[in-house]
C-alpha cells in the first residue's frame, strides 16, 4: 500500500469549512474525493455547530453510505473506502476534519485494509465550552434591546445572563430571528416590585439558539429605573 497524504476537508488549510445548504437530502457539497479512484481514510469528521447536517460516502464498488451528524457530534473512520465524501444540509454547518489517506496496491492490501474497517458516530465532540462574549447594556425606558448578536454565519450559545434593577421593573429575555421580531421564543424574566438580580446559568454546555444562524438575544422591558443586563455568550 501506499500513503497518499493528510486528509482535510475541501483542502482547507485549517481544516475547517462553512457549508450552506438549502436541502437535507441532495448532497452537492464535495467535502474530499480520490483522485486515484479510491483510497482509504483514516481520521476524523466533527460537526462543530448545533445543527444536524449528514455524510454521503460514495465508494467505487460499494453502494453508497449516508451518515447523520448530530450537532456538535462527529464521526470517526479507520481505513474506510472512499472515491468521495459530500454534504447535505438544510441550514449552515462548519465541518472540521483531518485524516490521512492510503491507497491500495494490490489485492492483499486491499483485504487487509478493509478487514480493520470501522465507522464510529459520537456525540458531542464538536462543542466549545469557552466563552468568550461578554455584553453589557444599561436599560432605562421602556423598550427592546439587542444583548447579543452572533458574527456571520454563526449561531448564539448563552452562559449566563444577569438582570439587576434599581427599582420596579417587569423585563423578559428572548431569542428572536435575525430580524429582531420574528419566531419569538421567549426564556423568562423576573418580576421586580423594587431593587433586584436575577442570574440564569446553563452551564458548560450553554443553551444554544433555536432560531439558528444569525439568531438574536433580546430583552424587553417595561422599566425607567436603571435595569442593568450582563450576558456571556459564544459564537457556534
Amino acid at each position: 500500500m501506499e500513503a497518499t497524504g493528510y486528509f482535510s476537508p475541501q483542502g482547507s488549510l485549517d481544516g475547517i469549512v462553512t457549508i450552506v445548504g438549502t436541502d437535507s437530502v441532495q448532497f452537492a457539497d464535495l467535502l474530499a474525493y480520490a483522485p486515484s479512484g479510491r483510497c482509504f481514510f483514516s481520521g476524523s469528521i466533527i460537526n462543530l455547530t448545533p445543527q444536524e447536517c449528514r455524510l454521503q460516502i460514495t465508494t467505487e464498488g460499494f453502494q453508497n453510505v449516508i451518515i447523520s451528524v448530530p450537532e456538535y457530534g462527529g464521526i470517526h473512520f479507520k481505513k474506510h473506502p472512499m472515491t468521495s465524501i459530500r454534504v447535505a444540509v438544510n441550514g449552515t454547518v462548519r465541518i472540521k476534519g483531518f485524516g490521512f489517506i492510503v491507497d491500495e496496491q494490490n489485492s492483499e492490501d486491499f483485504a487487509k485494509l478493509l478487514a480493520n474497517e470501522t465507522i464510529e458516530v459520537q456525540n458531542d465532540l464538536g462543542r466549545n465550552n469557552t466563552y468568550s462574549n461578554y455584553s453589557h447594556t444599561d436599560i432605562t425606558t421602556a423598550t427592546t434591546t439587542t444583548a447579543a448578536t452572533p458574527a456571520t454565519g454563526f449561531t448564539l450559545r448563552l452562559y449566563k445572563a444577569m438582570l439587576s434593577t434599581q427599582g420596579a421593573a417587569r423585563p423578559v429575555l428572548e431569542w428572536t430571528d435575525s430580524d429582531g421580531t420574528s419566531n419569538v421564543n421567549i426564556i423568562g424574566g423576573p418580576n421586580y416590585g423594587s431593587e433586584g438580580s436575577w442570574i440564569w446559568d446553563f452551564g458548560d454546555r450553554g443553551l444554544h439558539c433555536p432560531n439558528g444562524v444569525g439568531g438574536l438575544l433580546r430583552c424587553v422591558s417595561n422599566n425607567t429605573a436603571v435595569l442593568d443586563l450582563d450576558v456571556i455568550t459564544r459564537d457556534d
